[in-house]
């Protein structure tokens, strides 16, 4: 048993280690899934353990990525458009929603949930030390920042920072408390050069949850003050250097003026919206069918600014599925959203664990109002995690009080 453990831990490590080093290749990518399958399947078959908790899991998994993944599929049936042979959104739902399962199992199988949060927080880094020499100084917080091999833009890295970030707040018994800090500088650090307006944001309301979730009152509030502080002296003593006002002051006062916006990105994101939201109120029920956004914009002559908008995905999870899938599919894709909030809110007091579920999972929602996370691979890892270890820890709870 504990050498499968240990073989195990190295496939994941590894597995983990392409997924955020070499995502665009897709061959090496495929031969690491198969290679996670084929170590779940035979380790099933040798130990022939599979608990009320994994079937349970299981279920829930099948319910939300597995119904989805049905969904999508059948969109193809009623999409509007062609779907171009080139589209792999159907097949990278349906391997996503396969490796779900894989790592579910992976997860209720350890006796300790924090060994896989330490191999995320590991990949991260090293993803993050690419990066970091992957780009020269002159490209940092701009839109020509990119990972190693070009996998992921900037808001992709800094948004995986923000994640181990996160995860590493999990492992405060685990790992050595200098280590702890080093590691949240240097995601800190990331995050920043990254430019990612949406991950900075983000990770300024992690903080400010955290504050508001610990201590008392009178704690909360010299907390807020010491936070209020800090951030006036680095906002006065940066603000008139030109590269800190152009590339993070100016650009993060854009986003908050929509459509008065002058910021390209912002302004595409909110027609984005708008196209989005006119497209789901013509066929809400069903929705357009797969790649239903991008064939529509490829299909229409859009203007923005005297500019034409070229097909892209709409760069916002809610709007992709409604506009694409209906109704329906965003019911399915995000009722499962709700039950783990409802679960991890239930038994936020009787471990610091659920609070900072809880914590994430909104801030996962607030994440998907600027990208599509349903057909990438991380995101729906993550929330695969949280689910197992929220009803393994909520199955114990309800052991305990009967």
């Amino acid at each position: 048993m504990m050498k499968n453990k240990k073989i195990g831990d190295i496939i994941w490590f590894i597995y983990l280690l392409i997924m955020f080093n070499f995502y665009n290749i897709t061959i090496i990518q495929l031969l690491g899934q198969i290679l996670v399958i084929l170590y779940t399947v035979i380790d099933i078959l040798s130990n022939k353990i599979i608990t009320k908790d994994m079937l349970k899991v299981f279920r829930g998994i099948f319910c939300w990525m597995g119904l989805f993944t049905i969904w999508v599929w059948l969109s193809q049936k009623w999409a509007v458009y062609p779907v171009s042979a080139e589209s792999n959104t159907v097949l990278a739902v349906f391997r996503i929603t396969a490796m779900s399962f894989c790592l579910s199992y992976y997860v209720l199988k350890q006796n300790d949930y924090k060994n896989l949060l330490s191999m995320f927080v590991e990949n991260v880094v090293i993803f993050g030390i690419l990066a970091l020499f992957s780009n020269k100084i002159s490209v940092w917080g701009t839109t020509n920042f990119t990972s190693f091999n070009n996998g992921y833009h900037r808001n992709g890295v800094a948004y995986y920072a923000l994640i181990a970030n996160c995860f590493n707040d999990f492992l405060k018994n685990k790992t050595n408390k200098n280590k702890r800090k080093f590691i949240t500088y240097f995601l800190w650090f990331i995050i920043f050069i990254c430019g990612s307006r949406g991950s900075l944001i983000l990770l300024i309301l992690y903080e400010l949850f955290k504050i508001l979730s610990a201590g008392n009152l009178k704690v909360k509030f010299k907390r807020i003050i010491i936070l209020f502080i800090c951030a006036l002296i680095v906002f006065f003593s940066t603000y008139n250097i030109k590269y800190f006002r152009e590339t993070y002051y100016d650009r993060m006062y854009q986003v908050f003026l929509g459509k008065n916006s002058n910021d390209d990105s912002v302004i595409g994101r909110s027609k984005y919206v708008e196209i989005g939201y006119n497209m789901f109120l013509k066929r809400p029920i069903l929705g357009w069918g797969v790649d239903g956004f991008y064939n529509y914009l490829g299909n229409n002559i859009i203007k923005v600014s005297n500019s034409r908008l070229m097909p892209v995905y709409s760069h916002n999870n809610y709007i992709e599925i409604l506009s694409c899938y209906g109704i329906v599919g965003f019911i399915i894709f995000y009722i499962m959203y709700l039950k783990l909030l409802k679960i991890n809110f239930k038994y936020r007091k009787e471990d610091n664990i659920h609070l900072l579920i809880l914590i994430v999972m909104l801030l996962s929602l607030v994440n998907d109002l600027k990208s599509i996370v349903f057909s990438l691979h991380i995101p729906i890892y993550v929330f695969t995690i949280f689910y197992s270890m929220s009803i393994k820890n909520s199955n114990k709870y309800a052991c305990r009080l009967k």
